[in-house]
């Protein structure tokens, strides 16, 4: 019974597949989806850009979540690589088209309002015990129904072949309990019989079947939850003020199918409003899902990725976007509202900042790779961990996810991210590679962090643009950065000199590269009482300047304060005058 579809199956999984032609393959279904419905709802009509690209990116991660979330799912009840997998899914996927057509005849051309079931915890109940309800004209309509329950045989039926093959172990289910339930059985109905109901090919396929229905049964589990995700963020974000058991199909249509306020950002009509807070939860959902994926199946890769971070530095770029929106309302005086939306917002935009800043290491690192053969060999790229061609794949794949992210809460922070990568590319790259110049290389690096401080400060104005950041402030952030920033080059002073990059302490030599540098901080410091027009910082600004320029004067190699870790001490300092600074100023 099941040769052909075996035969089917294993013609599909041998399929040629790249991450590149399936990420194709998978976006020209969902183009085809959403071109099917746009035309049947709507005749193709013209629409919003922002209601455009809300709803196609909530389409796109909607069906993205349920592929990875089933493909995870088979990898894990079958053991089955993952390429073949994704390649029995992908034909699998055709039925997203289905939908819109059926629902299109069965309501003789007049459509139904295929949608998300809002329900209360003891209504979702019933709906997933009766097939997602009774009401097959809205919500979880004929043809939505239609594609649930032929993509539940179709994973049935795959688990089934799966399953059957001799050498596939049922590792899921627990066989020491069955075991003992047989051998009861044995002893009763075959007490002179050297036959084993274990051993018989029934009980094999009896197990197969059973361990096909679990997945099968799992599945749905997923389908169901996806198709009334809004009902449980309801339920979770109103429950505890107003009783789980007490949310209604009316609160969450008002929390969800309301006009939204993403910080600055206002969506007044109601279908962006929705595919926008559908969009963020999403986002998050993937990110989560795939790092768990990574992590299982590449751990060594991802953990090298992470730990090649350079903490310090991260940390500063994060720092920074929140700097900018901390001026914001320390100026204005007025802050966010606090709301599962504009958390799930910044949520993905401190993820965004963070893989820019990891692209461009890879960037760095690639075009470095000499200098750090010298003076950074435990680095991944030098320990071989990644070959040239992945790693700077990876580095693209980050750069764009980052983008993306920012894109879904903002246009312009996506734009200001792009700009920061370029920046970081004329920085490292050839045949500009600003890096080689003392002082070019540290006021490129001084624009690049503004571009990542602009983000915070556009994210919480409401006028979305930089016009009230006032001029003195930027300057004295330019100037601070370009002097500061060459403390971190102090590591690679033997690699960098071999290569030709003429750092500050490379030109100037160690000794007068540290009076330069713990000069420039020193003066930064100054120059922030000046700017800021704020004389009752002096003393602490002394202060700080002088206990900086102790600390990269007095570092040196075995000792406590060293090259690989004066960033940490100096940026200690800059927060303790940042809280001083705010609490003076603004408090």
């Amino acid at each position: 019974m099941l040769k052909l579809p075996r035969k089917a199956i294993e013609k599909i999984e041998s399929a040629p597949l790249t991450f590149r032609s399936w990420l194709i393959s998978f976006t020209a279904i969902i183009a085809v989806r959403i071109l099917v419905e746009e035309w049947i709802a709507s005749g193709l009509k013209n629409s919003t850009l922002t209601t455009f690209f809300y709803g196609i990116s909530h389409t796109f991660l909607f069906f993205l979540l349920s592929y990875l979330l089933v493909a995870f799912l088979l990898r894990y009840f079958l053991g089955v690589e993952t390429k073949k997998i994704f390649s029995a899914l992908l034909f699998g996927y055709f039925l997203v088209i289905t939908p819109p057509i059926i629902d299109h005849v069965i309501s003789g051309g007049g459509g139904f309002w295929s949608f998300y079931k809002f329900d209360s915890l003891r209504g979702l109940g019933e709906r997933f015990l009766t097939f997602f309800g009774d009401r097959w004209d809205l919500g979880i309509t004929y043809g939505v129904r239609f594609e649930v329950a032929a993509a539940l045989v179709f994973i049935f039926i795959y688990s089934l072949i799966k399953t059957s093959e001799e050498n596939f172990k049922f590792e899921i289910l627990n066989f020491k309990m069955i075991s003992k339930f047989l051998n009861f059985i044995n002893s009763v109905l075959f007490q002179n019989s050297k036959f084993k109901i274990q051993n018989s090919s029934i009980f094999k396929k009896i197990t197969s079947a059973l361990y096909s229905l679990i997945i099968t049964f799992v599945s749905y589990i997923i389908f169901f939850i996806l198709g009334t995700f809004p009902s449980y963020l309801t339920i979770f974000t109103l429950g505890f003020s107003k009783g789980f058991l007490a949310v209604r199909d009316v609160d969450i249509a008002q929390m969800f199918l309301s006009p939204v306020k993403i910080f600055s950002r206002e969506i007044a009509e109601i279908k962006s409003a929705l595919s926008i807070k559908m969009v963020l939860i999403y986002s998050l959902m993937l990110f989560a899902v795939s790092v768990i994926y990574l992590y299982r199946e590449y751990k060594n890769k991802l953990l090298a990725i992470i730990r090649n971070s350079r903490p310090p530095q991260l940390i500063y770029h994060l720092g920074l976007f929140f700097v900018g929106m901390g001026i914001f309302i320390a100026f204005q005086g007025t802050a966010p509202e606090i709301t599962l939306f504009n958390l799930s917002a910044l949520a993905l935009l401190i993820i965004s900042i963070a893989g820019s800043w990891i692209a461009s290491v890879i960037i760095n690192d690639i075009e470095d790779e000499k200098i750090d053969q010298k003076t950074n060999p435990n680095r991944p790229f030098i320990k071989k961990v990644f070959v040239l061609e992945e790693y700077r794949k990876i580095g693209q794949g980050i750069f764009w996810v980052s983008v993306i992210f920012a894109a879904f809460v903002s246009l312009k922070i996506a734009l200001l991210l792009v700009a920061y990568q370029a920046i970081a590319f004329l920085y490292s790259s050839w045949p500009l590679r600003l890096k080689r110049f003392p002082f070019v290389s540290t006021f490129v690096s001084a624009i690049a962090s503004l571009m990542i401080l602009f983000s915070g400060f556009i994210l919480v104005s409401p006028e979305q643009n930089i016009k009230n950041l006032p001029n003195n402030i930027i300057i004295l952030l330019v100037i601070g950065f370009t002097l500061s920033l060459p403390v971190k080059d102090f590591k690679d002073i033997e690699g960098d000199g071999k290569e030709g990059v003429f750092t500050i302490p490379v030109f100037f030599g160690e000794q007068w590269g540290k009076l330069i540098v713990g000069g420039g901080i020193f003066l930064s410091y100054l120059l922030s009482v000046l700017l800021l027009n704020e004389f009752r910082l002096f003393w602490w600004a002394m202060l700080s300047g002088g206990a900086s320029f102790w600390l990269v004067n007095s570092m040196g190699e075995g000792k406590k304060i060293n090259p690989r870790n004066i960033f940490w001490w100096v940026m200690g300092v800059v927060i303790i005058y940042g809280i001083i600074l705010v609490k003076t100023v603004f408090l």
